[in-house]
C-alpha cells in the first residue's frame, strides 16, 4: 500500500531522518557527543560497546570530575549536564518528525497504532530485528532505544536536580509527555518506567 503523503518532500526528509537516527544505533555508527549540537543519541550504541561511562550519571562518553559537597550537591557535573541534554534534545528533534508523519502519512500512523513495546526492549541484549516495512523497523528500534532511555534517565533519580537546571527537567518532561502518547499510548511495560520528580519537587530534593 502506498502513502499518501500533504508534503512528499518534507515527509520523506523525516522519514530519511529517523532512519538516519536508527542507523546510527549500529556499533560502528553512533556519533559522538558534542557541546556545539545540543542534539545527540548518546544512548545509541549498546552499552557493551562503551568503553567510557560516566561514574556519577551512567551516561556513556565521558567522566565526570564532578564531587559532592557538605550539602551532597554536585559540583563540577557540566559534562553530565551536556549528555543528558543532548540525549533530550536528541529526542525533541525525533519527536518532531514523528509528530509530522503521524498525521502526513496514513502508513506512519497505522504503524504506530500496530507499534508493540515490550519490557524486554529497553536491554541492549534484546534481539533489535523485527520484521515488517522500514516504517515498522524504524518505529520498533526507536521504541527500544527511548526505552533505554527512560531507564538511563529515570534511574537517576534524587541526582537528577543535582546535575540538571529546572528548565532542563522541563524539557525533559514536555518531550516525555508527547513521545509516551506516540510510542507508548497503553503506558509503559512493567519494569521499566520510574516516576520522574516535577520541578515543583526540586527544592525537596536539594
Amino acid at each position: 500500500m502506498s502513502t499518501v503523503m500533504a508534503d512528499p518532500e518534507v515527509s520523506f526528509a523525516a522519514l530519511r531522518e529517523l532512519q538516519d537516527a536508527v542507523r546510527e544505533m549500529g556499533l560502528s555508527r553512533a556519533r559522538p557527543s558534542s557541546v556545539q549540537t545540543g542534539c545527540v543519541n548518546v544512548l545509541a550504541r549498546p552499552s557493551s560497546q562503551c568503553t567510557v561511562r560516566c561514574i556519577i550519571c551512567q551516561f556513556p562518553g565521558h567522566r565526570s570530575s564532578a564531587t559532592q559537597d557538605a550539602d551532597r550537591n554536585y559540583t563540577n557535573a557540566s559534562a553530565c549536564r551536556i549528555a543528558i541534554t543532548n540525549t533530550i534534545g536528541f529526542w525533541e528533534r525525533i519527536l518532531e518528525n514523528i509528530a509530522m508523519l503521524q498525521k502526513e502519512s496514513p502508513e506512519f500512523h497505522t504503524a504506530l497504532e500496530q507499534n508493540v513495546v515490550t519490557a524486554e526492549m529497553q536491554w541492549d541484549t534484546q534481539p533489535q530485528i523485527v520484521s515488517g516495512s522500514t516504517i515498522v523497523v524504524i518505529l520498533s528500534r526507536l521504541s527500544a532505544n527511548y526505552l533505554k532511555f527512560q531507564r538511563f534517565y529515570t534511574r537517576l533519580g534524587p541526582k537528577l536536580p543535582k546535575i540538571l537546571i529546572p528548565h532542563d527537567i522541563k524539557r525533559y518532561q514536555a518531550m516525555t509527555e508527547s513521545m509516551d502518547s506516540y510510542l507508548l499510548p497503553n503506558g509503559y511495560p512493567n519494569d521499566t518506567y520510574v516516576t520522574m520528580p516535577t520541578v515543583q519537587d526540586l527544592d525537596s530534593l536539594r
